[in-house]
């Protein structure tokens, strides 16, 4: 018996599920067999292939409409910042922490939000991207809540516009991410942690933020700013 039809025990031909005699040489079909064939296949196989098939397509369907939520950026009002002199504090700021980390002396900054958004605006670039298809930064920027925060950047690539966006915690006295989405896409779990994993020319351009945040001794979030203390030996 075939998928679709019943075997011919007598020619071997391959006939429809509702013939009693071969199409090919007029042999009576085997009554069992052809009641198999009816049934879908004695034990649900008729269910199998229309489960198959429709899950093929309710498979593609849920990978377009990935694409698509990931290719859909979130507006945003534009992050509220300094000028240049704040974007030259912050700098500052940095600086200190870096060098107090450096040499084991212990110190503390209160970094605000306007400074560090002054400090996106003026400072952080393209990088030089190649290619039509390079990733472009277009903007990024940063919010300090009480015990949480959210930063987010705005790309091109080819003709598409996007927007990446992450959740962190303070709560416990370091900085951890609680979440992603990329677009409209949200990215939970080990999702979240592997697509920021996978930003390295992300990290490439905050690479001092990152050494001053992992070398912190604390670090807190308040409305509009974040305390950063390192420690000495």
């Amino acid at each position: 018996m075939s998928r679709d039809g019943v075997k011919c025990q007598a020619c071997g031909a391959e006939n429809r599920a509702a013939r009693l005699f071969c199409a090919k040489c007029g042999e009576r079909l085997d009554p069992k067999r052809v009641e198999r064939a009816l049934r879908g296949g004695g034990g649900g196989g008729r269910f199998w292939r229309w489960a198959w098939r429709w899950g093929r397509r309710l498979a593609l369907l849920a990978a377009v409409a990935g694409v698509g939520l990931a290719l859909w950026p979130v507006e945003r009002e534009k992050a509220a910042a300094g000028t240049a002199v704040d974007a030259r504090r912050y700098l500052m700021q940095r600086a200190m922490l870096a060098e107090a980390l450096e040499n084991g002396r212990a110190a503390r900054e209160v970094v605000q939000e306007k400074d560090f958004n002054a400090f996106l605006a003026h400072h952080v670039k393209d990088g030089g991207s190649e290619g039509a298809w390079a990733a472009r930064y277009r903007g990024a920027g940063v919010r300090f809540g009480e015990g949480v925060g959210e930063a987010w950047v705005e790309m091109a690539r080819g003709p598409f516009r996007m927007s990446l966006e992450w959740t962190w915690s303070t709560e416990d006295g370091t900085l951890r991410a609680t979440g992603a989405r990329f677009g409209h896409l949200p990215l939970p779990g080990a999702a979240c942690r592997w697509y920021a994993g996978a930003q390295k020319k992300l990290w490439d351009a905050f690479g001092e933020e990152r050494r001053v945040l992992e070398g912190a001794a604390r670090v807190e979030s308040r409305e509009g700013r974040l305390a950063v203390r390192v420690e000495g030996r």
